[in-house]
C-alpha cells in the first residue's frame, strides 16, 4: 500500500461521538405553561469521540455527490469503498491527537449578537433578536421539561484552534489514494464532519497544503486560502479536476438522483469581523478569525431567508388541504410541533417499498479561511424534483397524505443571496436595507 498523512486542526466545533454518559441529576425549576414547577432532570452527556468509520461514511457520501449517481455508481464505488464481495481499497489510522475537549453550554447559545426589526408579511415592524449561533446547533444541547422524564442532553465537542489530529490514509494504488485525498478536500472546502456538519460545524483546516500532481494536473490539498484570486482559481481548478477524474463524461442524460456536483454554485460572505457583532472597540476594518462571529453571520442568513418566507407552520395546521410545504427542499425529515393542541405532524420521503428516507440538503454552508479573515460560504447543489420525484407524506398519528416539496425555495435562497444569481464563484452582497434593518449590523 501507499500512504499519505494528512493533519488538521479543527476550525469550528467538532461533534463527534456516540458514548453516552450518566451526569448527575439536576434539580431546578422551570415554568410549564403559566405555573413555576421544581423537576428533577435526568443529565447525560454525549462524549467526543474521532471515529475512523464516520470518516470512512464522510468520503463515501461526497464520492456519490462528485459521480452524481452515474449508472456505474455501485460498480465504481466497490473498486474503492468495497462490496459484499470485495474488500475496501483503503486504510484510515488516526495518530498524534492533541485534542482539547469542552462542552457545549447552552449560554454559549445565548450570545447577544444585537436585535433587528423586521417586515412581515402583514406589513408589521417587529423586533427580535438575532442569533445564528443559536440558530444553527439546535439539537446540541436540549431540555425536555416533560414532568414524567424530564430531560437534558448534552454534548462534548472537540475546540476550534486547539485541537489537531493526524490521519494516515493508506491505498492498494496511486489511483484510489488520489481520489480520496481529492473527496477529503471536497469534504472540508464545503462542509465538516459530526452533528450539524451541513451548517457549520465540524469543519477542519487541512494543515497539509501541498499539492499532487493528477493526469498531470495540479491539484492542492488545502483549503486556506491568501487572497479572493487565490481562493477563486484554486477553487475552480480542483473542481475542474475532480469533474475528470470522477467520469462526468458518464452523465450524457440528466441521471443524478442525489444533490450532486452538477451544475452547483458557489457562494462566499464579505469578511467577518467581530467588531460589527459586539460593542467591541476594535477597528471596525480589523479583520478577526472568530468562528462564533462567522457561524453568527451564517446562521442569521438562514434564519432571516425563512423568516421572510412563507410559514409552513401555516399550511400544516391545515393538515386535510396540505399540498406543498417549502422548508422539505433543505432535508427531511422535518417535524412540525404546535403548543396549543395541535398534535405533532412529519414530513417523510419514502421509498417504493414504504421505508421512510432521510433527504440530505442541497445547501452546504462552511467556514471558509482567506487572508485573515473568516468568510461563509455557500454551496448549492441542485436537484431537479420534476425529472425525479420524490414520495414525500405528510404524517399525522399515523393518517399518510401526499405533499409536493417546493423546489424553487433553493431558487429563492440564492435570490436572497445576490440579486443576480450567475454559475460560479461570486461575491455576496450587503443585505436588503428594504426588508430588514440592524441595530447592530453583520
Amino acid at each position: 500500500m501507499i500512504s499519505k498523512i494528512i493533519k488538521f486542526q479543527v476550525r469550528t466545533p467538532l461533534f463527534l461521538g456516540t458514548t453516552i454518559c450518566d451526569d448527575p441529576d439536576i434539580v431546578k425549576q422551570v415554568r410549564i405553561g403559566r405555573q413555576q414547577k421544581t423537576l428533577k432532570f435526568k443529565v447525560q452527556t454525549t462524549n467526543a469521540e474521532l471515529n475512523i468509520n464516520a470518516f470512512k461514511g464522510l468520503l463515501h457520501w461526497w464520492f456519490r455527490a462528485a459521480t452524481c449517481y452515474t449508472e456505474n455508481l455501485y460498480k465504481s464505488e466497490g473498486r474503492i469503498f468495497g462490496s459484499t464481495k470485495e474488500a475496501a481499497k483503503f486504510k484510515i489510522k488516526i495518530f498524534n491527537t492533541s485534542l482539547s475537549k469542552a462542552e457545549w453550554k447552552d449560554n454559549l447559545r445565548d450570545t447577544n449578537f444585537g436585535f433587528y426589526y423586521i417586515i412581515n408579511r402583514n406589513g408589521e415592524r417587529k423586533r427580535s433578536y438575532f442569533n445564528g449561533l443559536k440558530y444553527f446547533s439546535k439539537n446540541l444541547y436540549t431540555e425536555s421539561k416533560n414532568e414524567q422524564n424530564p430531560k437534558i442532553s448534552k454534548r462534548e465537542y472537540f475546540e476550534p484552534d486547539k485541537s489537531t489530529f493526524q490521519l494516515k490514509l493508506s491505498a492498494e494504488s496511486e489511483d484510489v489514494l488520489y481520489k480520496l485525498l481529492m473527496l477529503f478536500w471536497l469534504a472540508f472546502q464545503f462542509g465538516g464532519i459530526g452533528s450539524r456538519s451541513r451548517r457549520t460545524f465540524g469543519n477542519l483546516k487541512i494543515l497539509s497544503e501541498e499539492q499532487i500532481t493528477i493526469s498531470g494536473n495540479i491539484f492542492s490539498f488545502q483549503n486556506t486560502y491568501k487572497n479572493i484570486s487565490n481562493f477563486k482559481n484554486l477553487v475552480k481548478n480542483n473542481l475542474d479536476i475532480i469533474r475528470k477524474e470522477f467520469s462526468f463524461a458518464e452523465n450524457k442524460e440528466d441521471k443524478n438522483k442525489i444533490p450532486c456536483l452538477k451544475n452547483e454554485r458557489i457562494y462566499y460572505s464579505k469578511p467577518i469581523y467581530t467588531a460589527r457583532l459586539t460593542n467591541s472597540n476594535v477597528n471596525s476594518s480589523e479583520e478577526n478569525l472568530d468562528w462564533k462571529a462567522a457561524i453568527n453571520f451564517a446562521g442569521v442568513t438562514m434564519q432571516f431567508f425563512r423568516t421572510l418566507r412563507e410559514n409552513d407552520h401555516t399550511n400544516v395546521h391545515n393538515f386535510g388541504k396540505l399540498s406543498k410545504i417549502e422548508r422539505a427542499v433543505f432535508g427531511l425529515p422535518l417535524e412540525f410541533r404546535f403548543s396549543r393542541g395541535g398534535r405533532p405532524i412529519t414530513i417523510n420521503h419514502y421509498d417504493s417499498e414504504g421505508n421512510a428516507q432521510r433527504l440530505a440538503s442541497p445547501i452546504w454552508v462552511s467556514i471558509t479561511e482567506i487572508g485573515n479573515s473568516y468568510r461563509v460560504q455557500y454551496l448549492i447543489l441542485p436537484y431537479d424534483y420534476n425529472s425525479h420525484p420524490m414520495n414525500v407524506k405528510a404524517e399525522k398519528e399515523g393518517a399518510k397524505i401526499n405533499t409536493q416539496i417546493v423546489e424553487k425555495t433553493v431558487t429563492k435562497f440564492e435570490d436572497f443571496l445576490i440579486e443576480n444569481p450567475k454559475t460560479g464563484i461570486i461575491d455576496y452582497p450587503e443585505y436588503d436595507p428594504n426588508k430588514f434593518e440592524y441595530k447592530k449590523l453583520i
